[in-house]
């Protein structure tokens, strides 16, 4: 169990620079933390802020981001990547196996293109608008966003309407679908 708590024995900036350089270089983060938090139904942030802490090497995050991160494991996929052990290799290519490692979990999980299989759709797009929404009412206060948007409670009723409806045509649709083995 101590494994799981073992943190990196680089600098912490010399590790955070690697982090700044990897995450600013490639997509490769970024995707598999917005594929996290859609599987998971997290923030986007909170999945950004897990993943970063695993990958600077807080191991102990490995279970909120769906796998698990031993030494052995660590090991096993550095061994298999570069032939070395985890703590032989430089610290770019720690944070390459950390990477993959969370990249495979996504996969196995089925959580590896998540954030763009729900990107589009009403769901997600209704909720994007909401959520600004809400921060704006944080910011400026509902008495304020009222007399400034004097549509603003008829906006939201028009949404729940629409939001009435889709479920009312998914409900319609269902019950008209035919089994195939019916006939």
């Amino acid at each position: 169990m101590q494994e799981a708590t073992q943190k990196s024995t680089h600098s912490p900036k010399r590790r955070e620079r690697i982090l700044r350089r990897l995450w600013g270089s490639q997509r490769a983060p970024t995707r598999a933390a917005a594929d996290s938090a859609a599987y998971y139904d997290r923030s986007i942030e909170d999945a950004t802020e897990t993943l970063q802490s695993f990958l600077k090497g807080n191991y102990a995050n490995d279970a909120a981001l769906g796998i698990a991160a031993t030494e052995t494991t660590r090991n096993t996929a550095a061994n298999e990547k570069y032939a070395k052990s985890f703590q032989e290799l430089s610290e770019a290519q720690k944070v390459d196996v950390l990477l993959s490692m969370v990249e495979a979990g996504n996969k196995a999980s089925g959580a590896l293109g998540q954030a763009a299989r729900e990107s589009d759709s009403w769901e997600n797009a209704t909720g994007e608008l909401k959520e600004a929404q809400r921060q704006l009412q944080a910011v400026l206060g509902k008495p304020v966003l009222k007399k400034y948007n004097p549509h603003y409670p008829e906006v939201y009723r028009q949404d729940e309407r629409s939001r009435q409806k889709v479920g009312s045509l998914t409900t319609l649709r269902k019950a008209l679908e035919i089994p195939l083995g019916g006939w």
